[in-house]
């Protein structure tokens, strides 16, 4: 389960797959708008608000940043408007990235403090992105790729692909759902890489914040049927996406207040020794003007309800919160994947040394291996040669790679040529 199940696993090469997934695939360019920001603007161009807010005007040909729009509503836990929430100030500022940084190095002196793992930088640009726009297209994935809805595919394709791609799938779903969705899913962009990234900030920051109970307002909808629906004993059910929610009851309470027709709707959450929010305000495009902070739930994240309250405008529904921990930390993730490729790559090297008999020509034989795949570079990370020239699943299962000089790589029984891409 996890992530990994959902949106695939994320690349070893993690900050080059991040601005790939923003910059260079189908819906990169195309403009969108963020439902709560109305914000017009593209993936490449968040990219780059975030990363190079004073050089990315112009790489873009831009004169200026894209700004929200009026009567833009930020998606809080709280239900307050930017307008509440930051007062007249109410645009996000394109504050350098440097700025950003010195702020994570307080952060890791926290981290270390407690004797845990520190943030890395792709974590911290993750997090700026999640905070802006791109929350869109990250939710629209998460929501989609584990989905029957035709609503939520819809919404995934026309976010995250291209024109062509969301017209090609609106005149074949009705004949055939299945095989529009395979063919457009596709062509759209998961943000594979990201969004571990972002869980993987997520589950490191949690465990700065207090476990105390937070709120979460829905106002306007219906509690999930999974609420009322008792299964094995329990109710509750799993949020595919990020969800947030704040400290503030009384806020979050007034938020969601309903009418005599209709009942509004309080989560109550429980947090606990390993299953916290993540504080998300000090690196936030949006950050909170009193120092009051929403806590982020990674995507998975379980919700048991323990108790319905009945309140008379307001149902409260107190739950038990349960992160789902099954995705490892970005690095993990790296290096864990690294471990395995070496292992497999160590086994193929000693396969070659057999299949050839003179012993001179396979430590030769041995040593050209060991330098194309196996050797560092120059920062000391091992396998950057096969990032730079192979799809490695390929090499793997072809057992073929690209010639050297004076070696053409053996005979391993696989095609000639190297890699074929795959």
């Amino acid at each position: 389960g996890g992530l990994h199940a959902v949106v695939g696993a994320a690349n070893t090469a993690v900050m080059e797959t991040m601005q790939e997934e923003h910059t260079i695939r189908h819906d990169s360019r195309v403009p969108f708008e963020s439902d709560s920001l109305l914000i017009e603007t593209t993936s490449e161009t968040e990219f780059w608000f975030v990363l190079d807010p004073v050089g990315g005007l112009g790489r873009l040909g831009l004169e200026r940043w894209p700004e929200e729009g009026p009567g833009a509503r930020r998606s809080c836990a709280s239900g307050r408007s930017l307008e509440e929430l930051l007062g007249a100030a109410n645009k996000r500022q394109p504050l350098p990235h440097a700025a950003f940084c010195e702020r994570m190095r307080g952060r890791n002196e926290m981290l270390r403090q407690h004797g845990l793992a520190e943030l890395l930088e792709e974590e911290l640009i993750g997090g700026r992105l999640f905070t802006g726009p791109m929350n869109a297209k990250y939710q629209a994935a998460l929501r989609a790729l584990d989905s029957a809805d035709a609503g939520r595919r819809r919404k995934f394709v026309q976010l995250c692909s291209d024109p062509q791609t969301l017209s090609q799938y609106e005149a074949a779903v009705e004949a055939d759902p299945e095989g529009a969705w395979a063919a457009a899913r596709m062509l759209c962009t998961s943000y594979s890489t990201t969004l571990h990234v972002i869980k993987s900030l997520l589950l490191r920051l949690s465990k700065l914040s207090r476990a105390t109970p937070v709120y979460r307002a829905l106002h306007g909808e219906a509690p999930p049927a999974a609420f009322w629906r008792e299964r094995f004993g329990a109710r509750g059910g799993v949020d595919p996406g990020f969800f947030s929610a704040c400290p503030d009851r009384a806020a979050a309470a007034l938020a969601a207040r309903g009418s005599q027709h209709a009942p509004g709707v309080l989560l109550e959450i429980e947090q606990g020794l390993v299953s916290r929010g993540a504080d998300l305000g000090w690196l936030s495009q949006y950050p909170p003007p009193d120092g009051a902070c929403e806590l982020v739930f990674p995507p998975h994240t379980a919700l048991d309800v323990v108790e319905v309250v009945d309140e008379g405008e307001t149902l409260v529904f107190r739950c038990r919160a349960t992160v789902n921990r099954s995705d490892l930390a970005i690095d993990k993730v790296v290096s864990t994947k690294r471990d395995g490729l070496n292992c497999i790559m160590t086994s193929m090297k000693f396969s070659l040394m057999r299949e050839i008999a003179d012993e001179a020509d396979a430590r030769l034989a041995a040593q050209e291996f060991h330098a194309l795949v196996l050797g560092p570079d120059d920062d000391g990370r091992p396998f950057a040669t096969v990032r730079s020239w192979a799809n490695i699943s390929g090499v793997c299962r072809t057992g073929t790679f690209p010639a050297r000089d004076g070696y053409s790589g053996g005979d391993s029984g696989g095609d000639s040529g190297g890699d074929s891409g795959g």
